[in-house]
């Protein structure tokens, strides 16, 4: 089943990675979907319950007399999680609304608890002098 699912949201990335006419060279590589336990291994054992579904990917780039910078725009990247891909809404500890309306270290005050998922996202160019 977690196979199947794997398979399933590699597909429906890769129907983002289609380039716009209006930048040709810009393009999605990279692309990896993977399913994990708690400690980051992967988890493929049909019927298992996977702490985490970590997406990777990564830009073209190319190279200008600033460095290597991206090859084209990102705008407007819409990521629809495959169908029947259910989680359980009790399964953690909800964050009322004053807890995220309350920040601490710039972040909302909610219990680690009630995360259920996180965006990082990571840049890194080159600047040539």
């Amino acid at each position: 089943m977690t196979r199947r699912l794997t398979i399933l949201a590699a597909l429906a990335l890769c129907l983002l990675c289609v380039p716009a006419t209006a930048s040709a060279q810009f393009d999605l590589e990279n692309l990896e979907v993977t399913f994990e336990d708690k400690d980051g291994n992967p988890v493929s054992e049909a019927g298992s319950h996977p702490f985490q579904m970590a997406t990777n990917l990564n830009v073209t780039t190319t190279t200008s007399p600033e460095g290597e910078v991206p090859a084209g725009e990102l705008r407007n990247l819409t990521v629809e999680q495959m169908r029947g891909f259910i989680g359980n809404q009790t399964a953690v500890p909800k964050c009322t609304a004053a807890e995220f309306n309350t920040r601490s270290e710039g972040y909302p005050a909610c219990p680690d608890e009630s995360a259920v998922g996180y965006v990082a996202a990571e840049a890194e160019f080159e600047v040539i002098k």
